[in-house]
């Protein structure tokens, strides 16, 4: 249909990538206004700086007969929520930070800055840091694993996840040439309007497989921001996780979750289901940059080698003026 080809023209004039307004159930108007406001989301949560104290309970459920005989073979507790994880997370614009304390009371520390990401560790509280992993960022190279798992594992997925989809920032999701969008509408939830957008994102990057989702649906509220109320997906390895936000605190205008509560089922694997609940409980507001540099943990500044291209490239430059200036020289006294 020729109108429908021009709308298409008109939208990548005014920069929508078309491979996110594909399906015949979108309300256009809608999904622009989600992707202006993801942008927006962006540059807010780079000015977040908060810390707070996140515990993860991990519930094991059996809706059938099935399934309970299926898990009193591993003689796993039903219905009984178990404290599975600990932790204290960090945002400070755009540094990370992650601190776990074990019941041996080892501490380890997982911090990302503008310059460079360290892990510590010590066994005890009184003994000294151990640096196992120290990495320089904005070298153009691939950085380790361990650096991208912080960021959307801890950050993403708990403190941030109102404007994240799982591990990705919303901002992120929608720019993505593998997102496409299936149905944008609007929904009543609980008595509410919210605006809910399916779509898939089946990314074929090896390294990214827990990005690829499929089926996958959420909730935004156009009355705070879009934020992200519920979201659901199908993941690459087939299992089915569902998640449920609810919010508390504000820091600089932007609302923290409180609660994230999430269902996993694993159809293909097992009859049973988890409830996970995530509480997080904000302990301060306005961070100090220090405690995301080495010195704060009794280091010294590290001094990273300059790349051996830079450093060659530096010095022809300089071999090259004194040339120059030896030239020159000679030409005058010849002229003398």
């Amino acid at each position: 249909m020729w109108w429908r080809n021009e709308w298409l023209l008109v939208l990548a004039l005014f920069g929508v990538p078309l491979s996110i307004c594909q399906g015949n159930d979108v309300d256009r108007e809608l999904l622009n206004r989600f992707r202006r406001a993801s942008a927006d989301m962006r540059k807010a949560v780079n000015r977040l700086s908060f810390d707070a104290r996140c515990e993860r309970t991990e519930e094991v459920l059996a809706p059938s007969d099935e399934a309970v005989a299926e898990v009193q073979k591993h003689n796993v507790p039903i219905g009984k929520p178990e404290l599975k994880l600990s932790m204290r997370i960090a945002v400070n614009r755009t540094m990370r930070l992650k601190e776990e304390i074990s019941k041996g009371g080892e501490q380890q520390f997982f911090v990302k800055n503008d310059a460079y990401a360290f892990y510590l560790h010590r066994s005890q509280p009184v003994k000294k840091y151990a640096i196992e992993f120290l990495e320089q960022l904005d070298t153009g190279g691939s950085y380790d694993a361990r650096i991208e798992e912080l960021e959307a594992n801890n950050v993403n997925a708990i403190v941030l996840a109102g404007y994240c989809f799982l591990y990705i920032p919303l901002a992120d999701l929608v720019e993505s040439p593998a997102f496409q969008v299936k149905h944008v509408g609007i929904v009543q939830v609980d008595g509410e309007e919210l605006v809910r957008i399916e779509f898939d994102h089946l990314t074929d990057d090896p390294q990214r497989k827990r990005n690829r989702y499929s089926d996958a649906w959420m909730h935004c509220d156009p009355a705070r921001g879009w934020i992200l109320r519920e979201c659901g997906t199908t993941l690459f390895h087939g299992g089915v996780i569902e998640r449920k936000i609810a919010f508390g605190e504000v820091n600089g205008g932007i609302p923290i979750p409180k609660t994230i509560t999430a269902l996993y089922t694993a159809p293909k694997i097992s009859k049973a289901a988890k409830r996970i609940v995530i509480s997080v409980n904000v302990l301060q507001q306005d961070i100090p940059d220090a405690e995301f540099y080495l010195p704060h943990y009794g280091f010294p500044k590290p001094r990273f080698q300059r790349p051996w291209f830079a450093m060659w490239f530096w010095y022809a430059v300089v071999g090259i003026a004194f040339c120059g200036i030896a030239i020159g020289l000679k030409k005058y006294y010849r002229r003398t």
